[in-house]
């Protein structure tokens, strides 16, 4: 097995393999060459081979990590067991290195983070320590925090991507290194007429002696750039005393908040300092009410699902306001229910409709306005993050409330894939991944 060192070597001539790829493909499509597709199909055997050997890296130093922790378990037993002996000589302590001995848990940080908040309070070396291993300056940064111990950071992160109900079905690239942001090329493609397929490929139909009229996939770019997002907590000094309960609080609260924070700009999100939400995409596709009321019938349904485009229908699901939920529970097609309670026929953990999953969320439009119900394949939303965050506290913000204020902090970005519904190659409703009903 190759060794750390190694992974890390093999990662960033990957990575500079792959800078190089994508010059090419640049260079391809502005002088329009011929061999366009196979470099293109080059460029992204080079990302996969560099998602895999990020993934390797990850899996390695996890495991290098975990054993060094059951090492200084075993060597904490051994001294259990076997005492030193008492002589008679100045006592001498001998520590580990600082960056060996990180905080037990992540409430220790959080009280670390406040006893250095606070006036006069004493900065803990393991604070600086990982300041300097995540490249940031050793003290309070730039944006006023702290870097949080990777492990407690995979925590938050993790459980947020697997509890997201909206987030844990969007295509997530994580960045890693110095990058900030990330360039995506892909495919230009607005319309299935013939001539239009893949931005312009056309296929011909040839007879003896006839000539072919070159032709090739028109590209565009996806251009993706970290934002900041924050989460902010106050804790009273009780609960500060407490690590164990410092840490279970803060945890599912900065995870929640954060989920709900980045779930609303998936889905609302203006692009500005922001994620660009599909709301507000160019390729949504809005389907008007066939009733002049607030109510959401069949028809409704039944126009949404015929707009979504049929690449979308097996990884679709329905997103809705919980007020218009009631709507669903009588919409029928002939003599058959469309909505079918969880639990129900199928025996599926959500309630389905049409056979899609349906997600009752918050961030939905009110019942009986444009977006109270989307059907969406989140496949199609890709979302970029980096993994290190910032902590930083506060005890000023609520000082006549005896309360500490905590802040999370990391980066993110995101947007729909499509930049256009597609005109079908017969028919003129246009079709997208992402389809509201106004």
């Amino acid at each position: 097995m190759a060794t750390l060192q190694e992974l890390q070597q093999l990662k960033a001539e990957l990575q500079a393999g792959l800078d190089k790829e994508w010059q090419k493909v640049v260079a391809a499509e502005e002088s329009d060459a011929l061999d366009l597709e196979e470099i293109l199909a080059s460029y992204e055997k080079h990302e996969a081979d560099l998602t895999d050997a990020t993934a390797e890296l990850a899996e390695a130093t996890a495991q290098e990590e975990g054993t060094r922790d059951r090492l200084k378990q075993a060597h904490a037993r051994a001294s259990e067991r076997t005492p030193a002996p008492r002589v008679r000589a100045p006592r001498i302590e001998v520590t580990q290195p600082v960056e060996d001995r990180p905080f037990e848990s992540f409430g220790a940080q959080l009280q670390a983070v406040y006893r250095a908040g606070i006036s006069g309070g004493q900065v803990d070396e393991r604070l600086t320590s990982l300041q300097a291993q995540s490249g940031m300056s050793e003290g309070v940064g730039s944006d006023g925090g702290y870097a949080v111990q990777t492990d407690f950071v995979s925590e938050v992160f993790s459980s947020a991507y697997s509890t997201g109900d909206i987030l844990s079905r969007v295509r997530r690239l994580p960045l890693s290194g110095n990058s900030n942001s990330m360039k995506i090329p892909a495919i230009d493609e607005t319309s299935r007429v013939t001539g239009s397929r893949w931005g312009a490929v056309q296929g011909y139909w040839l007879s003896e002696g006839s000539a072919i009229t070159s032709s090739q996939p028109k590209m565009r770019r996806i251009d993706l750039e970290l934002h900041k997002v924050a989460a902010l907590g106050y804790m009273t000094d009780e609960l500060l005393a407490d690590a164990s309960a410092l840490e279970s609080v803060m945890t599912q609260a900065f995870t929640e908040e954060l989920v709900f924070t980045i779930e609303d700009a998936i889905i609302n999100g203006d692009g500005a300092g922001k994620p660009h939400g599909i709301m507000n995409s160019s390729a949504l596709v809005s389907v008007s009410r066939k009733s002049s009321g607030n109510d959401i019938e069949t028809e409704d349904l039944v126009g949404m699902w015929a707009r979504l485009h049929s690449s979308a229908r097996q990884n679709a699901v329905w997103l809705i306001n919980q007020d218009a939920e009631p709507d669903l529970y009588v919409v029928t097609l002939g003599n058959q229910p469309m909505w079918i309670p969880a639990g129900g026929l199928s025996d599926a953990p959500r309630a389905q409709l049409m056979g899609r999953d349906v997600i009752e969320n918050e961030h939905c439009a009110s019942k009986g306005t444009t977006g109270d119900i989307i059907l969406v394949d989140l496949s199609q939303y890709v979302l970029i993050d980096k993994g290190g965050s910032q902590m930083a506290s506060s005890a000023h913000v609520k000082f006549a409330e005896d309360e500490m204020a905590f802040r999370l902090m990391t980066r993110v970005d995101g947007q729909a894939m499509w930049n256009s519904a597609k005109t079908p190659f017969k028919g003129s409703n246009t079709q997208s991944p992402y389809v509201v009903l106004a």
